[in-house]
């Protein structure tokens, strides 16, 4: 049986997503890990927002013989956890 990360909540506004972003290439970088960046900075007023675009913040990387491990959000600072759920309905 593997492990599964679970998490709820939204992105910090004081935080920056693109040091995040950063922060995670690095180790993905360091254990050479596959890993995607989509956009590095959310919208101006767009965090707390009901509503969102359609672009995907954040990154995502694949360690060796695992899921891939998703730091992604959504315009309005919400995780976007399940993506391929997220394509098929807004696409």
């Amino acid at each position: 049986m593997g492990i599964s990360l679970h998490y709820n909540g939204k992105f910090n506004p004081s935080a920056s997503l693109s040091e995040m972003i950063a922060e995670v290439e690095d180790v993905a970088k360091i254990y050479t890990w596959k890993y995607h960046i989509f956009e590095t900075e959310f919208p101006e007023n767009s965090i707390d927002a009901n509503e969102h675009d359609q672009s995907i913040y954040g990154i995502c990387c694949s360690p060796p013989q695992c899921e891939p491990i998703y730091f992604c959000f959504l315009s309005s600072s919400r995780p976007q956890r399940n993506l391929a759920r997220y394509y098929i309905t807004q696409h």
